[in-house]
């Protein structure tokens, strides 16, 4: 597989010790992942030392800076022209879930491809009809994101808001696809 079908996965974790060590594993049997970037964002529980082992590259902010601002500063070390962007809380994300939403922007069939949690028939219409994704997993070229990253707006947990509006404002090709995984739900985060 040449390098431009490679990708950088950036995954911001916030006290994720009890899902982060799947995630990463399901990113690592991704053939387009080749460097996986996690941003341990104030984290104070043993998610940096899970991570420590599983021989990825591992960020630490000393204090909680956001998930849109851990993002960019892993955004700095990515090495290849694709992002993948990951929460870091989910629970059954595979190596074929991954391997779907990044498929379409490293073939240049998306700019930007995203990975929407499955609510039912109902629901997962309502999501790709009417409403902008707000998932956390999603591929798109290192250049758009860089681009979207510069809004005034792109803070907190506001980034996939900013990367939609871009993209739509662009006329830029969206792609979105429902799969069976989903984020786990904790009150002391």
């Amino acid at each position: 597989m040449s390098r431009n079908k490679h990708c950088t996965a950036i995954v911001p974790a916030y006290n994720e010790s009890r899902t982060i060590k799947s995630v990463i594993l399901a990113l690592k049997g991704c053939s387009y992942i080749k460097q996986i970037i996690v941003i341990s964002d104030g984290s104070t529980d043993d998610t940096n030392n899970i991570v420590g082992k599983l021989n990825v590259e591992l960020i630490v902010n000393k204090k909680n800076f956001g998930k849109s601002e851990s993002v960019k500063i892993a955004l700095k070390k990515a090495k290849y022209d694709t992002i993948f962007l990951c929460d870091a809380d989910l629970v059954n994300l595979t190596h074929d879930i991954c391997s779907k939403i990044i498929r379409p922007v490293i073939n240049s069939k998306a700019d930007m491809s995203v990975g929407l949690r499955n609510y039912g028939k109902v629901w997962n219409k309502i999501q790709i009809l009417l409403i902008s994704p707000i998932s956390g997993e999603r591929a798109l070229k290192k250049s758009t994101m860089i681009k979207a990253s510069r809004s005034k707006f792109f803070y907190g947990f506001g980034m996939e808001i900013v990367m939609n509006k871009y993209i739509k404002k662009h006329r830029l090709k969206l792609k979105q696809s429902v799969f069976n995984y989903h984020q786990t739900l904790s009150t002391k985060k």
